[in-house]
Formats: C-alpha cells, structure tokens, sequence
C-alpha cells in the first residue's frame, strides 16, 4: 500500500500553442527530478512575403546550463522585391563566452 501523504511528484511537464494557418506559437517546460528546461517557438508563415522563426531552449541540471537562441527571418513586402530583408541570428550558451 502506497502512503499518498508521502508522495512527492517527481516531474512537471506543461505545454500551451496556438497555430493557426500563417503562424503559430508553441511554449513547453519541464522540471523532472534534478533537470528543467524551457522551448519556446514562434513563427510566421507567408510565403515569400514574411517569413519567420524564432527559437528559444534552455537546458539546466546541477553541473550544467545551456541556453540557445535562433532566429530567422525573409520579409518582402507584397512580394514587391523593394525592401527585400533577410537575416539570422544564432546565439548558443552567450555567458560561457563572456
């Protein structure tokens, strides 16, 4: 027989999103004995007139933390080819180069 006045939960483990047909955000989290982490994700999807993505995670245990930030982007407003813009941006674990 197990004493449920004792019993300590062990893990979390939660998840939100929101897609719709253009875009779409999804966020989950995790927190399991001496582990946690974080995902997030966003985008946005025109194609060949806005297109994004932005991608956040983190890692983390006793001994070790890892962070990652990505992003992506290619905006052409009305698919016009006059304010052409395209860019990444990918920053892996910024306070273990400081």
């Amino acid at each position: 027989m197990v004493d449920l006045s004792t019993y300590i939960i062990l893990y979390d483990l939660k998840c939100h999103f929101r897609i719709t047909a253009k875009s779409g955000i999804v966020s989950a989290a995790f927190d399991v004995t001496q582990t946690k982490g974080k995902f997030d994700m966003e985008w946005t999807w025109i194609f060949m007139e806005n297109m994004a993505a932005k991608l956040l995670g983190s890692y983390e245990t006793r001994n070790v933390s890892r962070y990652l930030m990505s992003q992506v982007f290619y905006r052409n407003p009305k698919k016009a080819f006059k304010q052409l813009s395209v860019g990444m941006d990918v920053n892996v674990n910024k306070n273990a180069w400081q």
